[in-house]
């Protein structure tokens, strides 16, 4: 018995010794992504996945890294320029430069975007697409009530499905998201037409 009782105090101490190891050898936990701004609607509306909403915080960071450095290379002259302009002799040229230089920045901003948007799956960006259509169209269309802005949504969100299936080149599909930008403004026009003619908000309007 006593032979019985030493192995098993000895098990125990065994283990014990081990247990620091084994907790060592489980990889710890990620917290949970932090979101903040467009992207943590984006995560939400796209019902994005934890290892998403990781990538999302990370290029959102490395958009926020790129402009503060180009700002903080760039940002200096950009200010001079606009102080200047009002008193150049040459105006044309300052406005030149000044529009360069805005251009350049918008570039560093449009790629950040599309780093961030490349996080997402095919469906997901259509429904982004959806989505920014939707309250863009909510925005110049304002007085809508609930059922509108349900249609509103469901015809934005066709049309930016079709959209993302278009094929062709660069020019073709840009004039075909023209043309279907410009058919949704009309149905959605259509869509709040009677309300916008009797002057007042329906009742259930969606406040803006």
């Amino acid at each position: 018995m006593k032979h019985c009782a030493s192995l098993s105090c000895a098990a125990v101490l065994l283990f014990l010794a081990a247990a620091p190891v084994l907790a060592q050898d489980q990889p710890a936990e990620q917290p949970e992504p932090v979101l903040t701004g467009e992207c943590a609607v984006m995560a939400q509306e796209c019902q994005a996945t934890k290892d998403q909403c990781a990538q999302l915080a990370e290029k959102a960071a490395a958009k926020t890294a790129a402009l503060e450095a180009w700002d903080a290379a760039n940002g200096a002259k950009l200010e001079e320029l606009n102080a200047s302009l009002a008193t150049a002799e040459d105006k044309e040229a300052v406005q030149a430069e000044i529009q360069t230089l805005e251009a350049d920045r918008a570039k560093v901003e449009v790629q950040a975007d599309a780093d961030i948007l490349s996080v997402l799956t095919p469906d997901q960006q259509a429904t982004w697409q959806g989505y920014k259509m939707c309250q863009e169209m909510m925005a110049k269309h304002a007085g809508m009530n609930a059922d509108q802005a349900a249609k509103c949504r469901e015809m934005c969100n066709k049309a930016a499905k079709t959209m993302c299936a278009l094929e062709g080149t660069a020019e073709e599909v840009e004039k075909a998201k023209g043309d279907i930008k410009a058919q949704l403004e009309k149905d959605v026009g259509q869509l709040t037409a009677p309300a916008a003619e009797e002057g007042q908000a329906p009742e259930g309007t969606v406040m803006e």
